[in-house]
């Protein structure tokens, strides 16, 4: 005859098994009142609840679990490797690496102890131990959470193909496993996979019993996809089960933000940080839209959180130089740190020549690739390229990100304080350069169409269009190209049908990697025409004729009206007036050209 406790923990099983979680936490509370203290009950009911998303019940339980099993000396790393996952979850990373020990001392290669150890490797920002740990794993009946875990790895570094493949992997071992569908969904969405993307939220949608976050992830899979206004019901959705839910509300503002509906936007973010004050994303994308609509004074404040979502090196962190956050009893020597991207850092990098005429000495901490056009401006005092400072006695320091100098010193698009072109090429490069580019009659004209793929996210997607688009471009007669593009993007040269209107020593300009050597080129043309990127930057740094193309939601910096910058003097801003339409923007870039080109035969 069965024994009572054993026909209920069957049944629980097989109904957990059909993921009919609500029967089978019927048969576990009948299990749990009839042996209340026994530790395989107790953890099995943790799982339960944990399928239900009730992850503090499953703590308790599973708490309850580990101190029936020591008393009765019964097997502890199945509890162990559960528990130590749900405080990982609940960021307890102190409680969480004391279990994982302790699961370690029991048995090291156990494909639980790998799991959760690698885990709280990625927890404590070792992403390299944290694979290392996964790859493994693969042995045993977890081999599924083997490729989960290595799928989010790859979808932290934005890698999305191989997360892809890795979340293909747990669907295939467990179809049912819902948490993976919705990864996949979202790597699928951000390849531009729509109808993979589709397959994955036609089952996500189907299923009863969703939460307030799977909803917000449903709808992040729509957003991804493109699907703005789509998006927004998924959410609203969540904003229903967690009316204080902060992501949900932040969730719709950033869906109306990408669509340009930015009043209203704004007041999802202010209700999002209401509902959480600490909610990062809502305050630095609230601060963005600030900035983009002119408000400065309250826009500095809240861009400040990008430093939460996006940390940089702290290169000062070990030698005790204080951070600059007023104008007020400066140090001697300020350090600028760069951060964020490329473009960023050379515009902001005209202000080392406005500090040292302040009085100041200057350091500029940068990447080692624009080391060169840095040493070109003239502004500092010492540039650096490395993670460690050496400072000189007798002298103050501090230090400042370079994105926070307009928030400390007050410069705005009313007060940009250094507007004058402030970089140049060597001349011997550039007359190099004429001699190989420039044909007799014609017009030399840079193309540059793509930004960093992997800086055009959310709010910032749109801002590159292929260079296909250009084709319109090609027809005017006396107009030859120079490609501007390095790295992603310049892979698409060889595939337009307008190729051969790029000078014949393209490969040689495609070989020349160098910023210095990109300035020398750029100054050799008559006309530079580019995506929001980088190398917009550096020709509105050195004062060369820019026709900049924007999106019709573009970057903070470039505001939402006119057709010129203050950032930029020589250059002419092109927006789009409709969200995504490049061809009308091509059309206007196409007629001035041939009003440009007529006037320069006229002269």
């Amino acid at each position: 005859m069965t024994n009572p406790l054993e026909a209920l923990l069957e049944q629980a099983s097989a109904l957990f098994e059909r993921s009919d979680f609500e029967q089978a936490e019927r048969q576990i509370c009948a299990a749990v009142a009839l042996e209340p203290e026994n530790s395989k009950v107790l953890h099995f009911a943790a799982q339960i609840l944990l399928a239900q998303n009730r992850r503090e019940e499953a703590i308790a339980f599973s708490e309850q679990a580990l101190e029936a099993a020591e008393q009765h000396g019964d097997r502890l790393l199945g509890i162990l490797h559960l528990l130590g996952s749900l405080h990982l979850e609940f960021g307890n990373v102190d409680q969480a690496q004391a279990l994982a020990a302790r699961a370690e001392g029991l048995e090291p290669e156990h494909q639980g102890t790998l799991l959760l150890k690698a885990n709280l490797l990625r927890c404590k920002g070792n992403p390299a131990g944290a694979r290392e740990c996964a790859e493994r794993a693969f042995d045993g009946p977890f081999r599924h959470m083997a490729h989960f875990l290595l799928g989010e790895l790859n979808l932290a570094e934005f890698a999305y193909g191989p997360g892809a493949d890795q979340f293909d992997q747990v669907v295939q071992l467990k179809p049912e496993f819902k948490e993976a569908r919705l990864a996949l969904g979202l790597c699928r969405a951000h390849l531009g996979e729509r109808e993979a993307a589709e397959q994955q939220l036609a089952w996500l949608v189907r299923q009863e019993g969703l939460s307030a976050r799977d909803f917000n992830r449903i709808g992040n899979i729509r957003l991804h996809l493109g699907d703005h206004q789509e998006a927004i019901p998924f959410y609203e959705r969540a904003v229903e089960l967690e009316p204080l839910g902060a992501s949900g509300h932040s969730n719709i503002a950033l869906a109306l933000h990408m669509q340009g509906k930015l009043q209203e936007a704004i007041g999802h973010y202010l209700y999002a940080v209401l509902c959480d004050a600490n909610h990062a994303s809502a305050h630095l994308n609230l601060g963005t839209i600030l900035l983009l609509l002119g408000d400065y004074a309250t826009g500095w404040g809240e861009y400040e959180w990008r430093r939460v979502i996006t940390p940089f090196l702290d290169i000062t962190s070990d030698i005790g130089v204080p951070e600059i956050a007023t104008d007020r009893n400066l140090p001697e020597t300020i350090i600028l740190n760069h951060e964020m991207g490329i473009g960023d850092c050379i515009q902001f990098m005209r202000y080392g020549k406005w500090l040292q005429q302040r009085g100041h000495k200057t350091v500029l901490v940068c990447p080692r690739s624009i080391v060169g056009l840095a040493e070109r401006i003239g502004g500092f005092d010492r540039i650096e390229s490395q993670t460690h400072l050496e400072l000189s006695p007798g002298s103050t320091y501090g230090w400042i990100p370079i994105l926070n100098l307009p928030k400390v010193f007050g410069i705005s698009k009313e007060r940009p304080l250094l507007n004058d072109p402030y970089l140049s090429a060597p001349e011997d490069r550039i007359s190099h350069w004429r001699m190989r580019l420039r044909k007799p009659g014609r017009m030399l004209v840079g193309l540059h169409w793509q930004g960093n793929p992997e800086a055009e996210r959310t709010t910032l997607r749109g801002r590159s269009l292929p260079l296909t688009l250009f084709a319109p471009l090609a027809e005017i007669p006396g107009v030859e190209f120079v490609s501007l593009q390095k790295g992603p993007g310049s892979e698409q040269l060889a595939m337009t049908s307008f190729c051969d209107r790029f000078v014949s020593c393209q490969d040689e300009v495609d070989a020349a990697w160098d910023f210095v050597e990109t300035a020398a080129i750029a100054a050799s043309c008559d006309l530079i025409i580019s995506s929001d990127s980088g190398l917009a930057h550096l020709a509105g740094a050195m004062g060369l004729p820019l026709w900049l193309l924007l999106s019709y939601l573009p970057e903070w910096r470039w505001g939402l009206e006119g057709d010129q910058t203050c950032w930029y003097p020589s250059s002419r801003l092109y927006r789009q007036s409709a969200l995504g339409d490049w061809f009308e923007v091509i059309e206007r870039v196409k007629k001035d050209l041939e009003l440009l080109l007529l006037d320069s035969l006229i002269d």
